[in-house]
């Protein structure tokens, strides 16, 4: 009889914290319309149901995103973002579990969508989520008998400092 993965019954149903830092660079098109990259160390993971062990992730983040204010002046404003991100794995490409092996990809490609408060035109606090695209996004679990393919969705909050 295979063993059947699923998400229900590998991940556990907890969240996982990690952080990210990097620089930022905004590029002002216009009075509500502006492009913004960063080059962003990220640390995340994920936890396992039936081993208590936790995987983390370590990752190269270059997000790319067109920004669009909603509402607001040049001092504060609410602007929604979007954009690719393409993410190189700085980490393990394999990794041994208890009775069962990762595997990831050296890269990844995936969406960014959210929300920007920009604040006296030096402080930034964001909400971001981030979804995987095609099938660089995913990473694989295998034993003996199986192996299924998963994609991992992240949700960011950030506050960033413009010079």
């Amino acid at each position: 009889v295979a063993n059947s993965f699923s998400a229900k019954n590998v991940f556990s149903s907890d969240g996982y914290t990690g952080f990210f830092i990097g620089p930022k660079m905004d590029w002002d098109l216009g009075k509500n319309f502006s492009l913004n990259g960063s080059f962003i160390y990220s640390q995340s993971g994920m936890k396992f149901n039936n081993t208590n062990e936790k995987v983390d992730l370590n990752s190269l983040l270059i997000p790319i995103n067109a920004s669009v204010r909603l509402l607001g002046t040049d001092k504060f404003g609410l602007f929604v973002e979007f954009g690719p991100q393409y993410n190189f794995n700085l980490g393990q490409k394999r990794r041994e579990l208890k009775d069962k092996e990762l595997k990831f990809n050296n890269s990844s490609f995936s969406l960014n969508a959210g929300l920007t408060l920009h604040l006296f035109n030096h402080l930034q606090i964001g909400a971001n989520y981030n979804c995987p695209f095609g099938k660089t996004s995913e990473f694989v679990i295998s034993d003996t008998a199986s192996s299924e393919a998963y994609k991992i969705h992240t949700l960011q909050i950030s506050a960033t400092v413009m010079f």
